[in-house]
């Protein structure tokens, strides 16, 4: 679908996470940032406009303390 979109794409997860040390000659390993690189990319061989809406909330729906989870903690800090 993100391949596919003419004008933009709205995501909204709360898992929404990837890096930048991809494999096989992808730039990242999460396929969805994948399919938004190369929609970038065509948009910008093609001379045409995307827009991407991506949201995230400012803290994730993890039961447990959030001020002794870790996982959590740096989860927040890279949003930020």
């Amino acid at each position: 679908m993100i391949e596919k979109a003419k004008h933009y794409v709205y995501i909204e997860n709360q898992f929404l996470i990837s890096n930048s040390t991809g494999r096989k000659g992808l730039p990242v390993e999460n396929i969805i940032f994948n399919a938004i690189y190369k929609r970038i990319v065509r948009a910008h061989t093609e001379g045409t406009n995307i827009k991407f809406y991506m949201f995230t909330p400012l803290i994730p729906g993890f039961a447990g303390d959030v001020e002794k989870a870790s996982l959590l903690k740096e989860s927040i800090e890279l949003q930020m």
